[in-house]
């Protein structure tokens, strides 16, 4: 990111760069690529699972911290009980309790090679779970907000492409919108890691705020310019999934205070690509659909369709990739993904899953067309299935609906369990409890031994369970 400084010698660099860019002799930047490994609610230890990480990658913990605090990063041993192990204690880099002052802060540490073998030895006795866990001792005290993960830039600037070019002076919060159709022929091809670039001149200090095209701020967006006489440029790098595609769908506007523009652009760059954002909460699963091919492979979760549905369940089987506008359940640890896009995929089997890609009305059941959604009981924080609509309701965008020309829902509980691949058994069957407590030995997707259920994704006798 470029922000444009007063001094005389930073103002030839400024003209100078910026006559490059006129010129077509755009500088060959490299760019860091920073990914969010998870964001969101802090409540828990955070499990980052090790096909996320990058040796050499430089991990950033931001929290807000209501007093000084340490946090807690370790990893689970396979020592016949899966327990907690700080790296340091075998070979590994990473600091066991690094401590976080007060007030917004962030921590930051660098994966090691030593510490990468730790998170993939998957020998029996000595291996880990495969994550790399974060946490705080009191989320109280210290609460996390949006794990990263940067990795150096080895991208040379590719081509650039005007989206648009002209005069406009944004005094007085006189938006500059790019929504219009020849902008966004531009912008809906921009992807993941692209960068839209702002040429611009001051008479006086102001701001530049790159805006969704409904004039919302873009989290990253915001720049303080200074006053310069010479064209100079900013970058927004699209960092995020979700960020990408409302510029795509709706291009962007940028308004702000004492700048004149005169430019802008998109850059690509060899690692860019398109993605979908995809988000799981605490339960681990989700439904999911898109208007976009996807492949989840080294995603870190795993993607299911609907293969058959029958009298109180339905059964789901895995697959690498998804389908445009078909419905999905995907599972894996909660947070924020970004879901790349393919031209490969395959169609899947069976569709009764329907897709609900933008935010809308899921209709009632009724005779003929019977409608499910994925919940949980919340009188008792259990039973996560597919329940059948009694009324209509209203639904996110990305997400799915079962859809059955019978009613396979039990009169007595109104819901439909949930059976992975070729597990012949009904859930209710494999998931042995008394009193909400585990009968069976139970561990959650973390490796951790469980004795009390709630509701989530649980293995036992080495199958995929959800409560």
């Amino acid at each position: 990111m470029t922000k444009t400084l007063l001094s005389s010698a930073w103002r030839k660099l400024a003209m100078l760069v910026a006559l490059g860019c006129w010129l077509g002799l755009a500088p060959a930047d490299a760019k860091d690529q920073v990914t969010t490994l998870w964001e969101g609610d802090y409540t828990d230890n955070i499990a980052i699972p090790v096909a996320k990480l990058q040796t050499g990658g430089t991990v950033t913990v931001h929290v807000t911290a209501y007093e000084g605090g340490s946090l807690h990063l370790f990893y689970i041993q396979n020592n016949s009980g899966w327990t907690q192990k700080a790296f340091d204690e075998n070979g590994g880099t990473i600091g066991q309790w690094p401590w976080v002052n007060k007030g917004d802060a962030s921590y930051q540490f660098t994966i090691a090679a030593a510490d990468m073998d730790i998170l993939n030895d998957d020998t029996e006795e000595t291996g880990s779970r495969g994550h790399l866990m974060i946490g705080t001792v009191d989320a109280a005290k210290v609460a996390i907000n949006k794990i990263t993960l940067t990795t150096s830039g080895e991208d040379e600037e590719g081509d650039a492409t005007t989206v648009w070019s002209g005069s406009h002076d944004l005094a007085g919060w006189n938006g500059l919108a790019l929504t219009g159709t020849a902008e966004h022929n531009v912008l809906k091809g921009a992807k993941k890691g692209d960068v839209i670039r702002i040429t611009y001149t001051a008479d006086e200090a102001g701001q530049i705020n790159v805006c969704y095209g409904n004039w919302t701020g873009i989290e990253g967006g915001h720049y303080e310019v200074a006053v310069i006489d010479e064209p100079a440029t900013i970058d927004f790098e699209i960092v995020t999934a979700a960020i990408l595609e409302q510029v795509q769908n709706g291009g962007i506007v940028l308004n702000g205070t004492n700048a004149l523009l005169s430019k802008v652009e998109l850059l690509t760059f060899a690692s860019s690509y398109d993605a979908v954002p995809l988000t799981i909460g605490e339960s681990g699963i989700t439904t999911w659909s898109s208007m976009k091919k996807c492949d989840f492979t080294g995603t870190g979760l795993t993607a299911y369709y609907v293969s058959e549905v029958a009298a109180g369940s339905v059964k789901l089987k895995q697959t690498d990739t998804t389908w445009d506008w078909c419905g999905y359940v995907v599972v894996g640890d909660a947070g924020t993904y970004d879901i790349p896009v393919t031209d490969e995929a395959s169609y899947p089997s069976a569709t009764y899953l329907k897709a609900q890609v933008v935010e809308g009305t899921v209709v009632a059941s009724a005779a003929g067309k019977y409608h499910y959604v994925l919940a949980a009981k919340m009188a008792d924080n259990s039973a996560l299935g597919f329940y059948r609509l009694t009324a209509d309701q209203a639904m996110a965008s990305h997400k799915a609906y079962l859809e059955t020309d019978t009613d396979i829902a039990p009169a007595d509980v109104h819901h439909v369990s949930i059976v992975f691949d070729d597990d012949a058994t009904g859930v209710s069957d494999l998931l042995v409890e008394k009193n909400g407590h585990a009968v069976a030995p139970a561990y959650d997707l973390q490796g951790r031994r469980v004795s009390l259920f709630s509701k989530g994704i649980y293995i036992i006798n080495g199958k995929k369970i959800v409560k």
